[in-house]
């Protein structure tokens, strides 16, 4: 987990990094479809109408699972490294008092 603003920083650009390829990944897969002759959305609806229902709920609830343990363990690390009061407040801005 982050303990400085350099490792911060390096980690933001890995994600970065890592969406890239991702979104190149699946302008691939977009493309190897139209190479053989077929329309990609096309391809994505009959995919989506051979899933049930049963298997899109099982995959969303494995992700939602996978998902809480990720922020468990970031608020752990945070907390560990002495960085969980330094996280930005949900509340905005606090106005600037004038000096008396």
């Amino acid at each position: 987990m982050p303990t400085t603003l350099y490792e911060s920083t390096a980690i933001r650009q890995t994600t970065d990094q890592l969406l890239k390829q991702a979104r190149q990944v699946l302008g691939d897969v977009d493309q190897f479809y139209r190479d053989q002759g077929l329309d990609p959305e096309r391809v994505r609806s009959v995919m989506a109408a051979l899933t049930t229902k049963d298997m899109q709920a099982e995959a969303s609830a494995q992700f939602d699972h996978v998902w809480r343990e990720i922020e468990s363990e970031v608020e752990q690390q945070l907390a560990l490294t002495g960085q969980a009061s330094s996280r930005p407040s949900q509340k905005g801005p606090t106005p600037r008092r004038s000096m008396v």
